[in-house]
């Protein structure tokens, strides 16, 4: 028993140490998820680009960010490279429209810095899609 438990953590450590950009992506969706399906409509102030940037507190956005993290994870678990690239393309546009809609936010009057941690993000995508994680 105590030989497969520390197989489990071996493999558990191979797969966050070789997978680490990817994984903390999907970590970021699954937790920026889970709070907007469970505090919708948290940004609740009338702004004069609504139309634009509304959409972003919605449940059905958190609940795309939870799809989107499931199919990344499965992608780095069964080793889908192509799929997995495809998903890192796709988080460097989500964590751009992110970080548009904080900057929109500003310039309405609610400064944040949500927008500095989407950038972040965009980055890491970007870089991941460029350099590859540790085993692509």
């Amino acid at each position: 028993m105590k030989r497969h438990i520390q197989r489990l953590l071996y493999y558990v450590r191979e797969f966050f140490q070789s997978n680490w950009g990817a994984t903390g992506i999907g970590m970021w969706y699954i937790i920026e998820g889970l709070y907007i399906i469970s505090n919708p409509d948290y940004m609740k102030a009338q702004e004069r680009f609504g139309v634009m940037v509304g959409w972003i507190d919605d449940s059905w956005f958190g609940w795309v960010l939870l799809m989107v993290a499931v199919a990344l994870w499965v992608a780095i678990m069964n080793d889908i490279v192509n799929l997995k690239r495809w998903i890192i393309i796709f988080s460097a546009f989500l964590f751009g429209v992110y970080s548009f809609v904080f900057l929109m936010r500003i310039a309405d009057g609610f400064p944040n810095s949500t927008w500095a941690f989407a950038l972040v993000g965009l980055w890491c995508s970007w870089g991941i899609t460029k350099f590859g994680d540790f085993n692509d």
